[in-house]
């Protein structure tokens, strides 16, 4: 029981700043290390690590882990170095710099945790409760902050609305996260058997999803829209009696959606970033990102050394000559730490895509743990493509999708009688893991 809070806590993290920067109005991305988030996760991991240190059974730390720790150390290493050694003298800058390094610190530190606690396929459900009902939280703060926020900036807001999370946080990673929490709705609606409970998980799936709307963010909208076109294809392969009740429920919900936004005349105020309907808008989502690629081509042109060594976090803007950070998870990696630290997280990458392949293939899993699997793998693949347009390779969105995809292969290996490592060893650092 203390093991499933454990992971449940660690994960929910993923939520708190948001959570936190809407019901207080402060902005996290400004906020400095004492901020209310900050002592939120101090406190979960703190409880979280005297829960698992005094637990009856033995503290086991998988043999496995190792290799995920090791490469996200590397890549923190990187970090530090630059910033040690940074030459920016940007104040804002530099503060990015810094809480990038304490965000990756305690990423590292819940997957450590999370992966000394052991989850049986029946806990997911309420990890999925979790989940979709802290969506429903999100959702509603995000859209009545979209309504009621003021509107001073042209590219804060789409017409009369704000668009949800500017100012407060950064409303792409919001609307990253809703589309989590609406895979875990999507779930619920889909294990559970009785009507009154799909009727509520249906609710928390509309209302996380008119969020993701109220941020206006076409990363998140081209992200569901692969998720669910990848979720399609997943469950016609490898659990087809799902796959009819899901693309029922996908469009009963599309219907909802265009009936309200044509009944209520606002479908261009909402698709209006998405058509590109201005020179504004079209500047933001894709002329920006091009002269930020331009300025990296330059950047290594005119210094070949930093292909190999990177620049750093707080150097780069100023490096590619656009004061915005490289939007593109994957090429920023390189640009920030150099080849090493690109090549470790595209391991991580690839560890993290494996690992929910293995999860939805093994054949002794129940049909709750498949179909939560592949929601999220199918989550994971929408995610990839959205982050391809932000700078979110150390973000909680990408860090919890690597957990997630390595605590759901540990689930089915164990359910299998497998071992959890890629040698299918079954030795652990102290014991060795319980069956199922």
């Amino acid at each position: 029981m203390m093991n499933k809070i454990v992971v449940i806590l660690l994960l929910s993290l993923l939520l708190s700043a948001a959570l936190v920067g809407f019901l207080t109005g402060v902005s996290i991305t400004e906020s400095g290390f004492f901020s209310l988030d900050k002592i939120i996760k101090f406190l979960v991991l703190t409880l979280a690590f005297l829960t698992l240190l005094f637990q009856r059974s033995k503290f086991n730390i998988p043999e496995d882990i190792w290799r995920y720790i090791l490469l996200g150390l590397f890549i923190l290493l990187t970090l530090l170095v630059h910033h040690l050694f940074s030459e920016s003298t940007d104040d804002f800058f530099i503060f990015r710099a810094q809480k990038e390094i304490v965000r990756l610190s305690v990423m590292l530190i819940i997957f450590l945790l999370c992966s000394t606690a052991s989850l049986k396929s029946s806990d997911y459900r309420i990890l999925v409760y979790s989940f979709a009902a802290a969506g429903l939280l999100l959702g509603i703060l995000a859209v009545y902050h979209s309504v009621s926020g003021v509107v001073d900036q042209p590219w804060r807001s789409v017409g009369a609305y704000l668009r949800a999370g500017v100012g407060i946080t950064d409303g792409n990673t919001v609307a990253a996260i809703l589309n989590i929490t609406s895979m875990a709705a999507l779930a619920g609606y889909l294990i559970e058997k009785k009507l009154l409970t799909k009727l509520l998980f249906l609710s928390f799936l509309v209302i996380a999803q008119a969020g993701r709307f109220a941020t206006f963010s076409n990363g998140a909208l081209l992200s569901i829209v692969i998720t669910i076109v990848a979720a399609s294809l997943l469950l016609k392969v490898y659990h087809r009696k799902v796959l009819k009740p899901f693309l029922r429920i996908f469009l009963f919900i599309a219907f909802l959606f265009f009936v309200f936004i044509l009944g209520t005349g606002i479908f261009r105020t909402v698709f209006y970033r998405a058509m590109l309907s201005d020179e504004h808008v079209k500047g933001a989502s894709i002329y920006s990102r091009l002269d930020q690629y331009e300025g990296y081509v330059n950047l290594i042109k005119k210094e070949p050394a930093n292909l190999i060594f990177g620049v750093g976090t707080a150097s780069l803007p100023a490096k590619l000559g656009r004061d915005l950070d490289l939007h593109n998870s994957y090429i920023r990696p390189l640009a920030v730490g150099g080849t090493g630290a690109f090549l470790s997280f595209l391991f991580l990458w690839w560890l993290c895509l494996r690992n929910f392949i293995f999860s939805i293939k093994a054949k002794q899993v129940n049909e709750i743990h498949r179909t939560i699997s592949i929601l999220f793998f199918a989550g994971f693949i929408g995610w990839s493509f959205q982050a391809a347009t932000l700078p979110s390779d150390t973000s909680v969105v990408q860090w919890f999708f690597f957990m997630f995809a390595y605590v759901f292969r540990r689930t089915a290996c164990q359910r299998s009688g497998s071992v959890v490592s890629s040698v299918q060893s079954n030795r652990t650092i102290v014991g060795s893991y319980p069956g199922l």
